[in-house]
């Protein structure tokens, strides 16, 4: 039944016949596969019998060789021996036709667009443990086939395939090596060689005997004046220790020569100690060793390399630390944040690496979460904000809605630190349902700081929902305070009531049992309305110069023309419906075949929102009063 399986596989795949398909009428278990696979592995004679019915014409040097090795491998339900069975049958067919025919084979994977392209990719882990190729033909493949993958998360079985080469057959790997130090050390071919002298070193540790020559390379690239050379050597470190276990003294030796290079050879130290720790994360003394070697070297102007490496360290020490729930490690992982801080705004993956780091301390605990939030914030605000503000932390967001982190805020937003204050504005921004309340564990009695608080609201453009919700939740702690800084919190909402009546007035009209603050801003504002629409009948008001009437039309027309384009490029939908500019008319038909359709009533559909009225009454007088709330706000916290 095993051999079967494979032979009505192979069968089907050479028919194109469906999974789906083949299942119903073949069903069968993982175990079923793995048994058959083993079977082959070992029997020519089947994968002989295999090969002459997905190829019954003969092999075809072209596409058509890797789609019916794909089919085979997909019916078969995708199970990694299936992968191992492929190369064995690649490398029979390989040894029976020339070697150009191969070449030709293995082009076809450079140019190719088919998903086979990433599936056949997975057998040269074991194909190249047994079959060589020419070595300037190889050499230059590797580059291509690197060159085609980019940063694609599925390369790292083709870097594990070419170590294999190497560790396979060193001599080939040392003539690919000289291949690229005889041209100009590119990033793909740097990183290539380390992964070739790292596995052709541990082949020799291995077999303990000399290859020919790999000493005096060695000892090239370790010396050489060419900061390229010297990457390799020490990055190859961490490719050998794939294969072979280092001792926490030869690791903290190769690194701690490597650290008092240039930076190009500092980034290859922190990838291995980022590669190598991330390997053994289970492991507690290899974690502390990592961990104890980055907050020793790393620094504020460490290059971006080297703080993406211990940052992306960090987040998935914290990741596994999620299965524990420990809080032990978190002093040592702010520490090396803080020292690690900033980060520039272009260095994305290091703060997609910090996001990630920020959700997990969050599942772990939000005290420590919170502390971590602020080391970022105070050494790196201008960055961190940013990431915020453009939506690119949504992850993060996504999880804090779920997290009461009011009383944070709270704090954030009364801070007398300015970074913290404006992180906390950006959350209330970002987060609409976290405005403090009166249920808040913090008790504001320092005047000062509620006055801090609400001088960064008046010096902030905060918009009608967020800043009418923003001073309901913290109106509470004015209650019992000075008539001062009562006075002050009175008019700043009465300014607000005036600005967006709609958002935050008639809002604050519906709230039960208001308190006397509130009270007295109501009442203040409706008197201003009320004196403002009495001024409706003035005489004065019938007379407007002509130009005055057109520029406010035209102003209207282009407003809401650049609305109206503005949404339309904006909007993912608006680009898949067809739009009819009407000239005249209520209704619409359609002309088919000479024959018009009934009319159809056009149907209306329209979305509002408020702007702010006294930035455009008064924008120079708004300007002021920022300008103003700034030098205050400067004074008060300096």
């Amino acid at each position: 039944m095993e051999q079967n399986l494979l032979l009505i596989a192979a069968k089907a795949a050479a028919e194109n016949v469906k999974r789906n398909e083949f299942k119903e009428l073949h069903p069968f278990k993982e175990d079923d596969v793995n048994e058959a696979v083993k079977d082959a592995l070992g029997n020519i004679n089947l994968r002989n019998e295999i090969r002459k019915l997905l190829y019954p014409e003969g092999i075809i040097i072209g596409e058509v060789f890797f789609e019916k090795l794909q089919e085979f491998y997909v019916l078969l339900g995708f199970h990694s021996i299936v992968n191992e069975l492929i190369s064995e049958i690649s490398i029979d067919i390989f040894k029976g036709i020339e070697k150009k025919d191969v070449e030709k084979l293995l082009n076809f994977l450079v140019n190719t667009k088919s998903r086979y392209f990433w599936i056949y990719l997975r057998t040269f882990v074991f194909l190249f443990q047994k079959y060589t190729l020419d070595s300037k033909f190889i050499s230059k493949w590797f580059i291509e086939i690197c060159e085609k993958m980019g940063n694609d998360l599925a390369s790292g079985d083709f870097y594990t395939a070419i170590g294999n080469y190497a560790f396979s057959f060193p001599l080939e790997g040392l003539q690919i090596l000289k291949l690229y130090s005889n041209a100009k050390i590119e990033k793909i071919t740097l990183h290539i060689s380390s992964i070739i002298m790292g596995n052709v070193r541990a082949r020799i540790i291995t077999d303990t005997k000399d290859i020919l020559d790999f000493d005096e390379v060695e000892e090239d690239y370790h010396e050489n004046k060419n900061v390229d050379k010297r990457a390799i050597y020490y990055c190859s470190y961490l490719h050998t220790y794939h294969k072979i276990e280092p001792s926490i003294d030869e690791l903290d030796s190769i690194l701690n020569e490597a650290i008092r290079d240039e930076d190009k050879v500092k980034e290859q130290a922190y990838f291995i100690i980022n590669r190598y720790v991330n390997s053994k994360r289970e492991d507690s003394k290899i974690v502390d060793f990592g961990l104890n070697w980055i907050e020793k070297n790393i620094h504020s102007s460490s290059s971006d390399m080297c703080k993406y490496n211990a940052v992306d360290l960090l987040r998935w020490i914290v990741f596994e630390d999620r299965k524990e729930k420990s809080m032990t490690i978190f002093p040592k992982i702010n520490r090396i944040l803080e020292k690690t801080l900033p980060i520039q705004i272009d260095n994305g993956g290091t703060w997609s690496n910090i996001q990630d780091l920020l959700r997990d301390t969050l599942v772990i605990d939000l005290k420590e979460f919170e502390k971590m939030i602020l080391t970022i914030s105070n050494n790196s605000s201008k960055e961190f904000l940013h990431y915020l503000k453009d939506q690119q932390f949504d992850f993060l967001t996504h999880e804090l809605e779920n997290v009461d982190i009011k009383d944070f805020i709270l704090g954030l937003v009364t801070s007398r630190k300015k970074n913290e204050r404006s992180l906390g504005f950006t959350l209330l921004r970002e987060l609409h349902s976290k405005y403090p309340d009166t249920e808040t564990k913090i008790s504001i009695n320092d005047e000062q700081a509620l006055q801090i608080s609400l001088l960064e609201a008046k010096a902030k453009l905060i918009l009608g929902k967020e800043i009418c919700e923003y001073l309901i939740s913290i109106e509470p702690f004015f209650r019992n305070k000075s008539k001062a800084l009562q006075k002050d919190f009175i008019r700043e909402m009465v300014f607000q009531a005036i600005n967006y009546p709609g958002e935050c007035l008639e809002k604050w009209k519906k709230i039960e049992n208001p308190s006397e603050i509130f009270k007295v801003v109501i009442e203040s504002a409706n008197s201003y309305f009320e004196k403002l629409n009495n001024t409706a009948d003035l005489s004065a008001n019938s007379y407007c110069l002509p130009i005055f009437i057109k520029a406010e039309q035209e102003v209207k027309r282009k407003m809401s023309k650049n609305i109206s384009e503005g949404a339309y490029e904006k909007s993912i939908f608006m680009k898949f419906i067809k739009k009819t500019n009407v000239l005249y008319g209520d209704k619409w038909s359609v002309n088919h075949d000479k024959s018009i359709g009934n009319p159809t009533q056009f149907s209306k559909f329209s979305h509002s929102f408020e702007l702010p009225r006294l930035e455009y009454l008064d924008p120079e007088g708004i300007v002021l009063r920022r300008i103003k709330a700034k030098i205050e706000l400067k004074n008060l916290v300096k």
